[in-house]
Parts: structure tokens; C-alpha cells; sequence
């Protein structure tokens, strides 16, 4: 069996939406309303090539869109599966996908409504949701080695994609890997004087929880095995994804965000520029950073983290998160990408999970974090030597353009974070430029600055960054790795 720390990250998709709409008759007469709905599903990597493996149990979910409860009484029911009784009136079905057939299944979902409720206080929209089954033939043998014993940067990861005990699926070229849930965006349930119906328009919008575990001390009688991470007091977010815009690369969550957030949840102080990285370990096998204690000297000025190609924005929302249970310096965090991505999946994604100043509505929802105390802001920015005016905007200084800071400003200290940028070897010259502009800033800075990026290898040469890097000064060094993605620090 391969190394528990050696699994990919898998992700279940919906290749076909939902509707936006379902039309259920008012005033029916006492008897089931259905309605059909067509979806389509499929198992993909980060980057959307097709994963081939034997077979896979999946469960696919209607849940109250807002509670994301399971919802009572409606019955779920896939044309050409055979039904697997249940014990409580979900609206549940599980089925086997197997990808020899072809890499897209075709589901054909009636979802039965009871008599009684459109009279009822029904949910307003619900959401289709899709996870993996573990099937009782993988359960290992007693005295086989255990599939989900890992390290403890995989305790962490596991935690972090919310599958603690999903034991790896067998891929075809010997690889192993744990699959992603997902679930629609939301459906709206609407009452009508026609016959029940459902709209012609799709769900555009897919959405996954990533949770961000607290830290929590070793237990004494692990005996030396890795430390778990405790779910409780992390953070929450429901990272939404726009499938129907996969030409661009910002509206899709990826492997090395994922990876980023967990390390910054394993590492908070890693944030923190006057923080020494020194005791991290690529290996995960060195000493692990000592907790700061009240006796600790105190960190001086402030702190700015700025995301360069924030994307979907996780790493950010994972800093802010990380920032707010340090608590002891003043705090901001800046995401930036280009402007088709700030206006649209960034923001969006901010609204969702409480991090900008409109969205307190949403955080009444179960998947997402309470009140947040750092906030996320977001800019376009686009990559290449800085200037004055978009280095003000940057490092939050107030004015514009100009040629000397205050000390005030000069004792900020900046951590710049960046996951999957490295992919096109063609920007590597103007993202170094992006860089060099924040960490070599030129004038005289008293504050400590570094960079942390989350790479992993996609295309011939996308490694040969750092060796450009290090030729142009930067003191570049590797500083954490599991699976495909490492954490890599630039000062």
C-alpha cells in the first residue's frame, strides 16, 4: 500500500448543474408533486484531467440551502440505480461511478415532494450535494498497515478538505487519492398556478468546504504518533467555484491553496515576517516551531499580508483566519488579481464567508466562520516593477505617489503569500518583478518582509523560478512540502 502522505487530492464535479429554478403547483391537489432533474458528475484532478480507476460509491445529497440540512421528507430517487434502503426520509441516493463506462455519468434525479409541503414552512432553495462513500471492501485487515496513519502536515491536510477518514482511492497509474466533495449552488423553490415545472437556466456557481482546523497540544498517550488537529475553533468557508469559466484559472480552487491553508493552520506564526522558519522541516520529520508564550517579547509595528493571484481567495481568507487568533499586532490582508477575477469569483467568495463589510447576511449560514476581526480586502493588481502610486495601494498607505514613507509606515512589516502562480514559465519575469518591488522596496525600510509560495510542478521548467530568484538576490529555501505541494520562502 502507498504512504498515507503520498494520496492526491481528487475532486468530485459537477459536470452538469441544476436548474436555478424548481416550480412546484400551488394549491395541488393531496397527492406527490415530482420533478425531474437532468445532472451530470465526474472525478477530476485540480487542474480537470479525468482520474481513471475501477469504481468509486458516491452519495448525492438534496440539503436545505440554507441549514444545509438534509431535507425531511423529500424523496430522491436515480433512474437506473438500484434504491439502498434508508433508515430516515432523506432525500439521498447512492450510486457506483465507475469511469471505464465513459468519464462523465448522466443522472436522471426525480425528487419526490410530499402533499403536505408547499402548506408547510419550506426551505426557500436547496443545493445538490456530492461526496464519496467509503466502501466497506477498503477497510484494511486487522493486522494491515493503517490507510489513514500519516504525518502530521496529512493530519492536517485531511482535516483541512474535511475527509478525516476517507481511505485513498486506487488510481490507475498506482497512485493514490482522496476526493473532494462538492455541492451545487443554491436552487430556488418557488410555488406557481401552472403544472410543476423547472427553469431552462443552470446553476452557475459549484461550491466546497474547506475547514481550517485549531492547533491542539500532543496527547501524552499518542506515543509519539502524529498530532491530530482539533476541528473545533478553526474556521470555516465555503470556497465557490464558477465551473462554466475554466479558461480562466481564477475561478477554480486548487491544490496549492489547499496546501497553503493548512500550512498556515499548522503554522500560524509562519505569517508573522519576524517569526524565524529556521526549525520547519521539508521532510516533516525536524522540530516543530514552539508556540510563542505570554512571557515572549512582543511583536512591534504592524503586519500586511498581501496575496498575489488570489484567485478563489482561500489562502487570504486562511490568513485573516490564522491573523485573528494570534491577535497581538495590528493586522490587514490585501488579495489581488486581475480584474475578471476581482470583480467576480474574489468577491463573491468574500460576500460568502463574511469578509467584507456588506456581507453580514451570510454569516448566518452553518459553513461559515462567525464574525471575522480582520477583514479581507481586495484590488486589482497587475504583475511587473511596481510603481509609487501601486505600491501605496499595496501596502495600504494612505495618499498617492509618494517618493519617501513615514517612519510609521516603514516599521509595517509584510508577508506576501501566492499559490499556483508558477505554472506559465512565460510571467515568471514580471512576477520576480512583482516581487522584488515589495521585498526590495527603494527606499530604506526598517520592517521585516518575506514571501511564502505554494508550488506545485505543472509544466517543464515551472521550478527553474527559484534558481531566478535566488540569481536576483532572494534568499530562497524550501520549507515545507507534502505531496505535490511545497511551501517555499523568498526574504
Amino acid at each position: 500500500m502507498s504512504s498515507p502522505d503520498g494520496f492526491c487530492l481528487g475532486r468530485l464535479r459537477f459536470i452538469r448543474l441544476p436548474p436555478t429554478v424548481l416550480f412546484l403547483q400551488r394549491g395541488a391537489a393531496k397527492r406527490p408533486q415530482s420533478l425531474t432533474v437532468e445532472l451530470a458528475v465526474g472525478i477530476t484532478d485540480d487542474y480537470g484531467t479525468d482520474l481513471a480507476f475501477d469504481s468509486v460509491e458516491l452519495k448525492l445529497e438534496a440539503l436545505d440551502a440554507d441549514s444545509l440540512e438534509p431535507l425531511r421528507e423529500v424523496q430522491l430517487q436515480l433512474e437506473g440505480f438500484p434504491q439502498s434502503p434508508s433508515r430516515s426520509p432523506h432525500a439521498s441516493a447512492r450510486f457506483a461511478f465507475s469511469p471505464v463506462q465513459g468519464p462523465v455519468l448522466k443522472l436522471t434525479t426525480t425528487l419526490t415532494f410530499p402533499p403536505t409541503f408547499p402548506a408547510r414552512s419550506m426551505p426557500t432553495s436547496l443545493v445538490f450535494s456530492l461526496s464519496a462513500v467509503p466502501h466497506p471492501s477498503e477497510q484494511p485487515a486487522s493486522d494491515a498497515p493503517d490507510p489513514l496513519q500519516g504525518s502530521p502536515s496529512t493530519s492536517w491536510i485531511r482535516e483541512t478538505i474535511r475527509e478525516p477518514t476517507q481511505v485513498p482511492l486506487t488510481l490507475w497509474d498506482d497512485r493514490q487519492a482522496v476526493l473532494l466533495g462538492v455541492r451545487s449552488g443554491p436552487v430556488k423553490i418557488a410555488l406557481a398556478d401552472g403544472p410543476t415545472r423547472i427553469a431552462s437556466e443552470k446553476v452557475q456557481t459549484a461550491v466546497r468546504t474547506i475547514q481550517l482546523p485549531a492547533k491542539q497540544p500532543l496527547d501524552s498517550s499518542a506515543k509519539g504518533r502524529p498530532t491530530t488537529p482539533a476541528v473545533q475553533g478553526g474556521g470555516q468557508f465555503a470556497v465557490i467555484e464558477r465551473p462554466g469559466l475554466n479558461n480562466s484559472t481564477g475561478q477554480r480552487l486548487w491544490d496549492c491553496a489547499i496546501g497553503l491553508s493548512a500550512f498556515l493552520a499548522e503554522f500560524p506564526d509562519a505569517l508573522d515576517p519576524q517569526t524565524s522558519l529556521a526549525t520547519l522541516s521539508a521532510e516533516d520529520g525536524g522540530e516543530r516551531p514552539r508556540k510563542r508564550k505570554r512571557g515572549d517579547a512582543k511583536r512591534t509595528g504592524s503586519l500586511r499580508v498581501v496575496e498575489l493571484g488570489a484567485g478563489c481567495g482561500l489562502a487570504s481568507m486562511a490568513a485573516a483566519h490564522a491573523l485573528s487568533t494570534q491577535g497581538d499586532r495590528c493586522a490587514s490582508v490585501l488579495a489581488t488579481d486581475i480584474e475578471a477575477t476581482v470583480d467576480s469569483t474574489l468577491r463573491e467568495n468574500f460576500v460568502a464567508n463574511g469578509r467584507l463589510a456588506d456581507a453580514s447576511a451570510e454569516r448566518k449560514r452553518r459553513d461559515v466562520s462567525p464574525e471575522p476581526r480582520i477583514k479581507v480586502e481586495s484590488a486589482v493588481l497587475d504583475w511587473g516593477e511596481l510603481s509609487a502610486t501601486q505600491l501605496d495601494l499595496v501596502l495600504g498607505r494612505r495618499g498617492a505617489s509618494r517618493a519617501t514613507t513615514s517612519s510609521e509606515e516603514s516599521d509595517n512589516d509584510l508577508t506576501i503569500l501566492a499559490t499556483d502562480v508558477l505554472y506559465n514559465t512565460d510571467s515568471h519575469s514580471i512576477f520576480l518583478s512583482t516581487l522584488l518591488s515589495l521585498l526590495r522596496p527603494p527606499t530604506t525600510q526598517s520592517s521585516y518582509r518575506r514571501a511564502l509560495i505554494a508550488y506545485k510542478r505543472r509544466t517543464d521548467g515551472d521550478d527553474e523560478f527559484f534558481a531566478l530568484a535566488s540569481e536576483a538576490g532572494l534568499d530562497v529555501g524550501k520549507i515545507w512540502e507534502w505531496g505535490e505541494v511545497s511551501v517555499w520562502s523568498l526574504v
